[in-house]
C-alpha cells in the first residue's frame, strides 16, 4: 500500500515528516527533479544550486526541507523527488527569462503550464501593487480570483504528477513508499487511487500536529476557499468574500506570529491556530478593521 504524507510547506511541520518517513524505504517528496535537486540530495551537490532549481515561496523553509532529505538519503532511503508540474515551469521561466521563450516549441501540456503561470503571476502582480496600497476590498477580490485559478492548477498538476507516480511505482511495487505532498494538494490522493486502483494511506501533518498540542487546529481561511472550488462546493458571493477576507487578514497577522514565537514551532501554531479562532468570529467589516489596524500590541497573550 502506497501512503500520501500531506504537509503545510513549512518549517513547524518538518519534525511531522520526519517522524513519519522512518518507516519508509522510499520517499517521493514534491519538488522537481532537476538535477541541482538530485545531485544535492544524493550529497553530490551544493545547496545553492538546488534552490535555483525549485520554486521558493518559503526560503528558510525550502532550505531545510533539502537539507533533511539529504540527510534521509545518507541513512539509505531512497529520495526521488517528483513534480512534473514544477519541472515544466521552472524550464518555462528559465526559457522566458533568457528571452528564448517560443510557444510554437512547446508541447500541449507545457503551453497550458505556461499559460497558467502567467495568468497566476499576473494576479499576483495585480496582488503585490493593492497590497502596497493597503487597498482591502481589492485584496479580497483578487484572493478570490487566485484562489479560483490555483484551484484549477492544483487539478492539473496533480494529475500529472500521478501519472508519473504510478509509473514509478512499476519499478518500486515492492518497496515501502511515502508519498508527500503539499496539503493543498489532496486531490492527488483521489488520481492515485483512481490510477493504480487500489487503496491510499493517507497520514496528515496537521493531524499529527494537533494529537500533539491537545488542541484541534483550524485551516486558515485562504485554504478553506482554495478546497471549496477545488471540490466543487457552491457558495454564496457573501460567503465567498468573507473566507477570502479573512485570508486576507490571516497573511497580514502571521508574519507578526512568526516574529513573535522565534524559534518555537509549537508556539507559532497555537498562536496561529489563535489568529484563526478570532478571524472565524469576524464579519466583513471586523476583518477588514483588523487589516487597517497599525498596533498588534498584546492581542495575543498566549503562554507557551
Amino acid at each position: 500500500m502506497i501512503t500520501v504524507f500531506l504537509m503545510p510547506m513549512r518549517i513547524e511541520y518538518l519534525r511531522y515528516f520526519k517522524e513519519a518517513s522512518r518507516n519508509f524505504d522510499v520517499l517521493i517528496p514534491e519538488l522537481a527533479g532537476s538535477m541541482g535537486v538530485i545531485k544535492f540530495i544524493n550529497n553530490d551537490g551544493e545547496l545553492d544550486d538546488a534552490l535555483l532549481d525549485v520554486e521558493i515561496h518559503d526560503y528558510k523553509f525550502m532550505r531545510k526541507f533539502l537539507e533533511l532529505l539529504r540527510d534521509m538519503s545518507r541513512e539509505g532511503k531512497r529520495v526521488i523527488p517528483l513534480d512534473p508540474y514544477g519541472e515544466y515551469s521552472m524550464a518555462i521561466r528559465s526559457k522566458y527569462l533568457l528571452n528564448k521563450l517560443s510557444m510554437g516549441s512547446l508541447s500541449d501540456v507545457q503551453k497550458y503550464i505556461a499559460y497558467m503561470e502567467i495568468h497566476m503571476a499576473n494576479i499576483m502582480r495585480e496582488y503585490s501593487l493593492a497590497w502596497s496600497r493597503h487597498d482591502f476590498d481589492k485584496l479580497v477580490n483578487l484572493t478570490i480570483k487566485y484562489a479560483r485559478a490555483d484551484s484549477g492548477r492544483i487539478r492539473f498538476r496533480s494529475e500529472l504528477r500521478a501519472r508519473s507516480i504510478s509509473k514509478l511505482l512499476e519499478e518500486y511495487g515492492d518497496a515501502n513508499v511515502m508519498v508527500q505532498a503539499d496539503y493543498f494538494n489532496s486531490v492527488l490522493i483521489k488520481y492515485l487511487q483512481q490510477r493504480l486502483n487500489a487503496e491510499v494511506r493517507v497520514i496528515e501533518a496537521v493531524s499529527e500536529a494537533s494529537k500533539r498540542l491537545g488542541i484541534l487546529l483550524n485551516p486558515q481561511p485562504g485554504y478553506l476557499l482554495t478546497m471549496n472550488y477545488l471540490n466543487g462546493k457552491a457558495m454564496d458571493p457573501i460567503e465567498e468574500r468573507l473566507l477570502a477576507a479573512r485570508s486576507v487578514a490571516y497573511v497580514s497577522l502571521r508574519p507578526r506570529l512568526v516574529r513573535l514565537a522565534g524559534s518555537n514551532p509549537d508556539l507559532l501554531m497555537v498562536m496561529e491556530n489563535s489568529l484563526i479562532g478570532l478571524l472565524n468570529t469576524l464579519d466583513y467589516d471586523g476583518c477588514k478593521s483588523l487589516f487597517y489596524r497599525n498596533q498588534f500590541k498584546d492581542l495575543f497573550k498566549i503562554k507557551a
